[in-house]
């Protein structure tokens, strides 16, 4: 399915009869393929393969550009783009935990190189490593197509927020003592009915007077019947985000809640982003 994805994706972009030279094979791209330039990029791709555990979310303001990588293995990754003659290079914005290592030069900082192909209407992307000021980039290029619409809503924002599992989503005090002794959430947890939680400060949520509500995420996509969620009421200052979720699998698998604020009627707002690759066993 994966390999006839990737055929039925070249093939609506013309790759069997681009033109060969230069102006024609633009002008063919712009055509049949307009997000495959520099200036309109600003979409959703797909690794050619098909597998949407792999794919880039580009925004685009006025001259600056903002990438957002899922490279697998559900690890989000925000970079920050300059364009350049022929590309565009994203550097990566480290975060989190991640965030320490990349500063100090102990964790390599991940440097994408985006290119339009005009002969295959795709995205050639470059991945390259840099440490020391040094970069140690993959000999041959990704393909990226433009993400079709499955009707599936796709994460790629990574977290702000500490997810917990099992008993400390059920208590803050146990959520703090794991925080201490571990420095992050405990990740493993009985699978069947799954705890999951934030504890957020609540006067740094916003006005009390707000609606606060959450979307959740199973393995970067979007469960339809989880969203809108009220959060939990205040509690010395506390307020919890907490979802029993029915979750009879094994293995490793990625669980986020985005959390939101509405204040007054107006526009629904993203507050932040807990995430955890959480090990069901």
């Amino acid at each position: 399915m994966r390999h006839l994805l990737a055929l039925v994706f070249l093939t609506a972009c013309g790759a069997s009869d681009a033109p060969t030279g230069p102006t024609t094979m633009e002008g063919a791209a712009a055509e049949k393929c307009p997000s495959v330039h520099l200036d309109r990029m600003n979409i959703d791709w797909i690794s050619a393969t098909g597998d949407p555990k792999t794919r880039l979310r580009i925004d685009k303001t006025g001259d600056s550009y903002t990438a957002y990588w899922v490279g697998g293995y559900f690890h989000h990754m925000k970079l920050v783009g300059t364009r350049r003659d022929e590309d565009v290079r994203f550097v990566e914005e480290a975060s989190g935990t991640r965030k320490a290592g990349v500063d100090a030069g102990t964790t390599p900082r991940t440097i994408l190189y985006v290119e339009p192909s005009f002969k295959t209407c795709s995205l050639h992307i470059y991945k390259a490593q840099e440490s020391g000021g040094k970069e140690n980039a993959e000999p041959r290029p990704n393909e990226f197509l433009p993400f079709p619409d499955q009707g599936v809503t796709f994460s790629y924002l990574p977290s702000t927020d500490v997810l917990f599992v099992g008993d400390s989503a059920k208590s803050k005090k146990k959520a703090d003592a794991e925080l201490e002794e571990l420095g992050q959430a405990k990740a493993d947890v009985v699978s069947g009915k799954v705890p999951a939680a934030i504890w957020s400060d609540a006067a740094a949520d916003g006005d009390a007077a707000c609606t606060y509500d959450m979307d959740l995420y199973f393995d970067d996509q979007l469960v339809p019947e989880l969203t809108k969620l009220p959060a939990g009421e205040v509690a010395d200052g506390v307020r919890p985000w907490f979802h029993e979720w029915d979750l009879p699998y094994g293995g490793n698998h990625h669980l986020q809640i985005y959390r939101y604020r509405t204040c007054g009627g107006g526009e629904r707002e993203r507050i932040g982003i807990g995430a955890l690759e959480a090990i069901l066993m």
